[in-house]
């Protein structure tokens, strides 16, 4: 009897290869035949389930954000903690504080480099710039006493962005919040010496700690005046 193929189990294995190729020889380096090699196939068989670069890159990057996602509601499911504690939770998932995260970013920073000079690649940094502002904007309000985030939604491939946060003052809040992340990552990435985990750490909570007013502020006076 042929041998059974669980085809999704293949399409997530040739995500796993894809991510070996990319942390160990760059983004650039993806391509049907490189992945195929890596993951022991031809290169007719894998362009069965992805027939070009752009779309072997975007399932990859798919695969991340789940990962990434069940993270983040793992650390939504632990309730002993005060809210501020679990968005600096939830946040340092996006942050490279060891090396699964630093390889996370790594090539998160490299599809985005991609997309500037690849057409085809543009959904991605768009859908990425709309994912994380929509993340952002719901733990602000949740820090402002608004609503908690819902676990399956934390971050995922399955949300179109969200509008912007009624409050002006919340909404440049969010703003700000994705600015200091972006360059904690890029900082973080670069300059691991100067900018450990420890104080990526640091800087973070103390910006969460404005946003939440634990500053001896109202949350969202330092976007007046």
């Amino acid at each position: 009897m042929p041998k059974l193929v669980d085809h999704e189990e293949r399409r997530r294995d040739l995500a796993r290869a894809t991510w070996r190729v990319m942390t160990r020889e760059g983004v650039g380096a993806v391509s049907v035949r490189t992945v195929a090699a890596e993951a022991g196939l031809s290169t007719g068989a894998l362009r069965h389930y992805f027939p070009d670069q752009a779309s072997l890159l975007l399932f990859a990057a798919e695969h991340t954000v789940e990962r990434i996602g069940e993270r983040m509601a793992a650390e939504l499911a632990d309730r002993d903690r005060a809210p501020i504690a679990v968005v600096q939770g939830l946040l340092e998932q996006l942050l490279p504080l060891d090396a699964e995260r630093e390889a996370e970013v790594a090539v998160y920073f490299g599809l985005i480099d991609l997309t500037r000079l690849a057409p085809g690649h543009q959904d991605f940094r768009s859908w990425a710039f709309r994912e994380s502002r929509r993340l952002i904007r719901s733990l602000v309000l949740w820090l402002a006493g608004g609503p908690e985030p819902e676990p399956e939604l934390l971050l995922s491939t399955r949300t179109r962005g969200a509008e912007p946060l009624a409050d002006p003052a919340l909404e440049a809040q969010a703003l700000m919040l994705q600015v200091l992340l972006d360059g904690l990552a890029v900082q973080g990435l670069l300059h691991p010496q100067l900018m450990d985990a420890a104080t990526q750490r640091a800087v973070l909570r103390r910006e969460l700690e404005r946003v939440a007013g634990q500053d001896g502020s109202a949350a969202g006076d330092r976007t007046s005046g």
